[in-house]
């Protein structure tokens, strides 16, 4: 099975149409978006570069060769990094079987 990352985005709730239009555009696929409430407190929100608790969290499958434009497109269109969001990736170490890695390669394994 080819490698695959998983990407995690957290950002504010109404960037989240726009951000997952522009992930799948470079590479993202099986987009995932869940509402999410943040309890941090408000000096640790500045820190992360978080102004409000209402947030999205969006998950995808990326290849390893797409999370660098990903991660560029974020930080220069949506200023994560300067107050936008958080993004991040994890490895995928395994998927039941070839159907889910096809499914989660977008059909390119």
């Amino acid at each position: 099975m080819a490698a695959l990352k998983q990407l995690f985005i957290i950002a504010e709730r109404k960037r989240a149409e726009k951000i997952c239009a522009e992930i799948k555009k470079l590479g993202a696929n099986y987009e995932n978006v869940f509402l999410a409430q943040g309890t941090a407190r408000s000096d640790l929100l500045q820190v992360l570069g978080l102004d409000s608790t209402e947030k999205t969290l969006i998950t995808a499958s990326v290849s390893p060769k797409d999370v660098a434009g990903i991660m560029l497109a974020l930080q220069r269109d949506f200023k994560f990094g300067n107050g936008g969001g958080v993004a991040f990736t994890a490895p995928i170490e395994a998927v039941s079987g070839p159907a889910g890695a096809f499914i989660l390669s977008g059909g390119v394994l």
